[in-house]
Formats: C-alpha cells, sequence, structure tokens
C-alpha cells in the first residue's frame, strides 16, 4: 500500500494552545510532520495529549495558533471507534463508505484487512463480542481499508499484549516506508522501529520544566 501524492504534504502546528472553561490546557505547541517520519508525543497523564491529537485532527479548534494540513489524516483515539452491534466486516464496510472521499488509493478490502489484523477468523462475529485487545485491532484495521497520509495515534498500544503491540510496530514501520507519516501519544509504552523519531513533550499550563 503506497501512498501516491505531488508535493511532500505536511501536517503542521503552530504555537497551539487550547483553552477549557477560559483556562489554557497545555503550554504553546509547535511541531511539522511530513511522509515518512513519526513523531511521539508525550507527557504526564492528564497533561493534554489526547486534546492535541482531537486539535491536530480537526476534532477541536485550538483557541490560538493554527493547524495546517496538507495530507490525508486519519485519527484512532483512546477507545476504537467500533459499533460493537456490527459484525467485524460490517464494521470496516462502514469505515469504507464513510472515508470513501478522504482516503487515498491503494486500501485493502474489508476481508484483506481482517486477515493482516489477525481477525480473518472473526469475520462475521459482533465487534462487542471481541476482547478488549481484538477490539484494539478492529479499530486499527480501518487505516488499511481507508488509507491516509498521516496517522494520529492516541495510545494504540492499549489493551494489547506483547504480539499485539508488536503487531503495531510493523503497521506503522510499513506505513512510513511507503512514504507516510505518524503522530503517536505514548504514556508507557513507545513504538520499536527502525526509523528515527522526534519526540515533543506536553506540558500543562503553567508547569513548563
Amino acid at each position: 500500500m503506497t501512498l501516491q501524492t505531488g508535493m511532500q504534504p505536511h501536517l503542521t502546528a503552530t504555537e497551539v494552545r487550547f483553552c477549557r472553561h477560559s483556562e489554557p490546557v497545555f503550554e504553546p505547541v509547535s511541531l511539522r510532520l511530513v511522509g515518512g517520519c513519526l513523531l511521539i508525543v508525550t507527557g504526564k497523564n492528564g497533561s493534554g495529549k489526547t486534546t492535541l491529537m482531537r486539535l491536530l485532527s480537526g476534532i477541536l479548534a485550538p483557541f490560538s495558533g493554527s493547524v495546517e494540513r496538507s495530507g490525508s489524516v486519519s485519527f484512532i483515539g483512546h477507545r476504537p471507534g467500533i459499533k460493537k452491534e456490527l459484525s467485524c466486516l460490517e464494521n470496516l464496510e462502514f469505515a469504507s463508505r464513510f472515508y470513501s472521499r478522504e482516503r487515498e488509493s491503494g486500501g485493502l478490502t474489508p476481508h484483506q484487512a481482517l486477515g493482516k489484523v489477525g481477525l480473518g477468523r472473526h469475520i462475521r462475529q459482533l465487534a462487542g463480542q471481541l476482547s478488549a485487545g481484538q477490539q484494539r485491532r478492529l479499530g486499527l484495521a480501518k487505516l488499511l481499508v481507508a488509507p491516509t497520509q498521516f496517522w494520529l495515534l492516541d495510545e494504540p498500544y492499549t489493551s494489547l499484549d506483547v504480539e499485539g503491540c508488536d503487531w503495531v510496530d510493523a503497521l506503522l514501520e510499513e506505513h512510513l516506508s511507503n512514504g507516510g507519516g505518524a503522530i503517536v501519544s505514548a504514556h508507557q509504552r513507545r513504538p520499536h522501529l527502525p526509523q528515527p523519531m522526534a519526540e515533543v513533550v506536553i506540558h500543562p499550563w503553567g508547569q513548563l520544566a
């Protein structure tokens, strides 16, 4: 799955801030992501990592500063974002149709994606009947049926065993090797990849070290 682009796409945040109840959440953040690169977002619990990821994805609007996206973006949150009353196959069929306008070419079919994430034997099983780790895999499988240039993954290793964490590493490595970029928020487990990684540390407002 190789992403074809013209000019080098990028995702840039410049002095971004977000306020909740009129109070800033974290110190201003600036970053730039291009294809083939990985950024790790770290910080203490409650520092605003998830809020930043939602700002970068466009779910939230910054109070000040700016976010510029010249490439297609996918966001997978701390929760896998699946419909538990639908089967695994139905979840991916829905994702494939829903994101049809934003996705890049070269995506896998739902059947292919389920096989790649290790859920080939659970095609007809309801998502709500899967284990937490399997639900995490199903949520990440949406990246394969609706490929984009940039992935924003909020704690993607949650609920996964060692094998599952290694699988996420392999998924990221393939995406970066094909010219994609990724931002991963991490509290404990970090990606173990051969590609170089940069780190962005989020500091709660007023607590800059």
